[in-house]
């Protein structure tokens, strides 16, 4: 499921389940097995499945180019940028998203089925309101300086975002496919600050908003 249990020796062999749709991002064991559909149910027929329990980061682990003279971060995740640098005693590159180089660095990579749509946080009220009036069936992602009574009255659906940047790691796969199963078509979003964990969820919903494999 991307993480394993931490700390849990269990004795047995595992296995990741990479058996999903690119954009899907399961963090629990049932939605691993509600998503993976036929091949998951072929695993589960010869395998026990060991719950963990939902992922204790959320975000995946944290990739980085050695060979070059700077390191670089090839994708930012649960080991921060922050973290990496007061160990090496260096700072650290940031690539650009163009070139695809390692897992999760494709445009889409972590997009839901519903359009993700990227505004300033003090915009995200008026741009959902905007998309209904246009037809859409919008989620909204609430920022945290904004209260539940700030809500566009006209969202189909809003998550509040954590004011802690590590519940919202934890949690933004989760909130990504609560919209999705609840109809949204349309989910507008904001950018965290860019630091620590916040890098992590900006690098995913920055791709989650880019163009589908159609475009």
């Amino acid at each position: 499921m991307g993480e394993a249990p931490g700390g849990v020796a269990a004795g047995v062999s595992s296995i990741d389940i990479g058996l999903r749709a690119v954009g899907e991002r399961p963090s629990t064991l049932c939605e691993v097995i509600e998503e993976g559909g036929r091949e998951v149910d072929l695993v589960a027929g010869l395998l026990d499945l060991l719950d963990g329990g939902p992922c204790e980061i959320g975000v995946e682990s944290t990739i980085v180019d050695v060979t070059g003279e700077i390191p670089s971060i090839l994708r930012p995740g649960g080991v921060t940028r922050e973290d990496l640098e007061t160990v090496l005693g260096r700072p650290l590159a940031v690539p650009s998203m163009s070139r695809v180089r390692v897992p999760g660095q494709h445009p889409s990579h972590y997009a839901p089925r519903a359009r993700v749509v990227l505004v300033e946080p003090v915009k995200v009220i008026a741009e959902a309101e905007l998309a209904h009036e246009l037809g859409h069936q919008v989620g909204v992602f609430l920022p945290p300086a904004f209260t539940d009574a700030d809500a566009p009255v006209k969202a189909h659906a809003v998550v509040t975002v954590p004011g802690s940047v590590a519940a919202y790691a934890r949690g933004l796969y989760g909130f990504l496919r609560e919209l999705d199963q609840q109809g949204c078509d349309l989910i507008v979003a904001s950018l965290p600050m860019e630091e620590g964990l916040g890098l992590a969820i900006a690098n995913r919903l920055r791709r989650a908003a880019g163009p589908r494999p159609s475009e």
